[in-house]
This record gives C-alpha cells, sequence and structure tokens, in this order.
C-alpha cells in the first residue's frame, strides 16, 4: 500500500469571463509538458483553523500556482485516485468567481504556464483526443460541466456557459470519432 495525503483539484472559471484556468508543467512519468486542473495535496498547515482542510487546500493551491483567488468553492466529487493500492482521496472543486490578483508561489522545482481555454472547447478536444489529461482531473471536468448544466442556481454568464455546454453536447452527437 502507497500512503499519500488527500489531493484536491479546483475547476476554477474567471469571473467576468468564465475561461478555465488551467496548468501546463513537466510530468516526470509521461516526461513531458501536460495541461491539467490546479491541484495538490492537503498539507497539514491547511487544516489549522479551517473547517474544511480539503477546501483551504483548495484556494492555497490556486493562489500558488496561478495567483487567482476565488469566492465560493463547490464541492464537486469525492473519489478514490486508486484504491488497489493507495489509501488517499481526491476532492474536487469548482470556482465559479476566480480573480487573478494575488501573488504565485511557485515551489524552486515548479514550471508552470497559466492558460486560459473555454470549458466547451476543452471538453471537445478531451472527447477527440486531441488533449489528454490526468484522469482525476477529466472526472472533476465532466463533474463541473454536469453541475453547470443541471443548477438552477447559477449567474447570468454562467447560464450562458451553459448554453454553450449544451451546444458542445450537441456536437459531440453529431461528431463521428474513430473507433466509436
Amino acid at each position: 500500500m502507497i500512503e499519500y495525503p488527500d489531493w484536491v483539484n479546483v475547476v476554477a472559471l474567471a469571473r467576468e469571463t468564465l475561461q478555465l484556468v488551467l496548468v501546463r508543467e513537466y510530468r516526470h512519468g509521461r516526461r513531458e509538458v501536460v495541461t491539467g486542473l490546479v491541484s495538490g495535496t492537503v498539507e497539514p498547515s491547511d487544516a489549522a483553523g479551517a473547517t474544511d482542510p480539503a477546501e483551504s487546500a483548495a484556494r492555497r493551491e490556486l493562489c500558488e500556482e496561478t495567483g487567482y483567488s476565488a469566492g465560493e468553492l463547490k464541492r464537486l466529487l469525492v473519489s478514490y485516485p486508486n484504491p488497489a493500492n493507495q489509501n488517499n482521496l481526491v476532492i474536487s472543486y469548482l470556482a465559479l468567481d476566480v480573480v487573478l490578483g494575488g501573488d504565485r508561489l511557485l515551489d524552486a522545482s515548479e514550471d508552470i504556464e497559466v492558460v486560459l481555454a473555454g470549458l466547451p472547447g476543452v471538453m471537445l478536444r478531451l472527447r477527440s483526443g486531441e488533449l489528454r489529461m490526468q484522469a482525476m482531473h477529466v472526472a472533476a471536468l465532466w463533474s463541473a460541466c454536469a453541475h453547470i448544466i443541471g443548477s438552477d442556481n447559477l449567474t447570468a454568464a454562467a447560464v450562458a456557459l451553459r448554453e454553450k455546454l449544451v451546444a458542445a453536447g450537441r456536437d459531440l452527437s453529431d461528431t463521428e470519432i474513430s473507433g466509436d
């Protein structure tokens, strides 16, 4: 068994544009630069004074990696990264109102590029195979899309995003992809 602390990831959408805040960084296992969500571990310091250490970690990681900060975070999904041999959880959050304004605090070994992208386009690129991401990030993205499509309590901008996601879903059903 491999013991890890719990992990977090954040589906962060910029307040005004609802662009998805992504990071690109070198991943040793694949030996390539990979696009993904803001993510990291729940550290002991995240528990200090916090009612939800995972939410505290998600906020910290978002600011450290991107310089963005979030208002309200919505817990989307709690899952097992690999229950066959790992003991930890991954907790995924949705932030619909992130704003740029903080200082990034990268570790000495980190070289992270921040990328903004449209959520519907990212989902279409994942579906076509043009874009590959870590599996737990993909699960969080699908959960975020389901939340946005199914929610009755959205801002006007998020309602517009829902309409784009639904349209992208129609595009998915109209697109024949090799192997389907």
